[in-house]
C-alpha cells in the first residue's frame, strides 16, 4: 500500500496554464482583461479578483447576506 501511495504522490503533478492579457483603450480610462486557460482556474481567477464578464452589471437581490 506505501508503494502504491507513493507512486500517485509521485506522479500526481498537475500542470495548470493561464494565459493573461490587458488591453487597456486609447484614452486609458478601461482596461479589458483577457483570461484563458481551464475552465477551473478561470472561475478561480474570477472569484478571487472579483472580477465581473465584460457588459455584465452586478444586480444585487432581494435577499442579500
Amino acid at each position: 500500500m506505501y508503494r502504491s501511495g507513493y507512486y500517485y504522490y509521485s506522479n500526481a503533478n498537475r500542470k495548470e496554464e493561464v494565459q493573461i492579457k490587458l488591453v487597456t483603450a486609447d484614452d486609458d480610462k478601461t482596461t479589458d482583461v483577457v483570461i484563458q486557460g481551464d475552465t477551473e482556474e478561470v472561475e478561480r481567477f474570477w472569484k478571487t479578483l472579483d472580477l465581473k464578464e465584460k457588459g455584465m452589471v452586478f444586480v444585487e437581490g432581494i435577499i442579500s447576506s
